[in-house]
């Protein structure tokens, strides 16, 4: 029997690196990147019922619902232009035969929109999840994969989650079978979100005047040196699977030194000039002594990682012990002004999976 209720856990992700390393003749550009799942999860709740009468031409009833109602509606739109919806509308396109279905759809939202951690693409990770649940798992993983890459450039890591190397848009996955053990604190100005269309285009007016030869080399080889750094350093408390354990006296002969021209983000370079704050924020958290720190995504959020939660606590506690004080952009000196930045400071821990069900009796209020 159809359960009427699915409930699925969508977790938010960070880009340990992320190099853009060419323009496509679709309009978007080919990327390396290193993903990684955390722990900062929306929950998106499913109903189900039947359409004894068709109200549209494609047979099917989608409501979306926010719980959280100060969501700006132009972030989040509740119609069809939302993610969610767009994946609801290609999943039931490839059915053999179409469903007459009621869907409604309720989200709660704890990742923040337009802030680099692929709020609305692990959302419509969780849909595709939740009607392959519905209708019997009618789809394998691949086929799952195929239908998010149509979707969103980081849909299809939102499906699978972990630790993943993105290439082309970010939606072509490679799984490293690395288990990553680390906190990770996420930083982000409050009143601040950033337009991905936005940063590439600011991006592609950059290159323009600085072009960067053999970009895809050089970040192939960042990628393969972060997960080598990644897999020798005591520091990441790192799991591999199917792979027998080194010793404590091993782990401690490896590299213990992080070298950080193995992680970054090509971005950083054109946002942190137009949002000065942000190089702020990871300054201060380079100085409070954390592993490693970089914008994810198109940001504007600020990632660093942390040996465990005492640790980040720490690094938390001296990084922001004083305020980061605006500056006046209408001043050609960016003098300060005396009112602070308002921060989201989120604590999490890395992530295993993807998008998941939850059992029924949860996130269904």
């Amino acid at each position: 029997m159809m359960p009427r209720n699915i409930a699925v856990l969508s977790p938010a992700k960070i880009n340990l690196s992320f190099d853009i390393v060419g323009s496509r003749d679709d309009g978007y550009h080919d990327v390396v990147t290193l993903y990684q799942a955390v722990d900062l999860c929306d929950i998106v709740s499913f109903y189900f019922s039947d359409s004894k009468d068709i109200i549209n031409t494609n047979g099917v009833t989608i409501s979306l619902r926010e719980i959280d109602s100060s969501i700006d509606a132009k972030l989040f739109p509740l119609n069809n232009d939302n993610s969610i919806a767009k994946a609801i509308e290609l999943f039931l396109s490839r059915l053999p035969e179409r469903p007459s279905i009621n869907i409604e759809v309720f989200v709660k939202k704890y990742i923040p929109i337009g802030a680099g951690l692929a709020g609305g693409s692990t959302d419509a990770a969780a849909a595709l999840i939740a009607l392959n649940t519905y209708f019997d798992n009618h789809f394998n993983e691949l086929e799952l994969i195929n239908m998010a890459s149509q979707i969103g450039s980081d849909v299809a890591f939102c499906l699978i989650g972990g630790l993943a190397i993105g290439r082309g848009r970010g939606e072509l996955l490679e799984k490293t079978g690395l288990d990553l053990d680390m906190t990770v604190i996420l930083v982000k100005p409050k009143d601040l979100s950033i337009s991905t269309p936005w940063a590439y285009n600011k991006y592609d007016q950059f290159v323009s005047a600085n072009n960067q030869e053999d970009a895809k080399e050089l970040s192939e080889q960042r990628v393969k040196k972060a997960l080598a750094i990644i897999s020798d350093n005591k520091k990441f408390r790192l799991r591999k699977k199917n792979i027998f354990q080194r010793s404590t006296k091993e782990l401690s002969n490896s590299t213990n030194e992080l070298n950080g021209s193995n992680f970054g983000n090509t971005f950083e370079s054109v946002i942190f000039e137009e949002f000065p704050v942000l190089a702020q924020i990871k300054e201060r958290l380079l100085k409070a002594n954390c592993i490693e720190t970089h914008l994810t995504g198109s940001g504007p959020t600020i990632y660093a990682l942390a040996k465990d939660t005492k640790e980040a606590m720490k690094i938390i506690d001296k990084a922001f012990k004083e305020p980061i004080l605006k500056t006046d952009k209408s001043n050609s000196n960016m003098l300060e002004t005396n009112e602070a930045v308002e921060l989201d400071i989120m604590l999490t821990q890395c992530m295993g999976d993807g998008a998941k069900v939850l059992p029924r009796s949860m996130g269904l209020q």
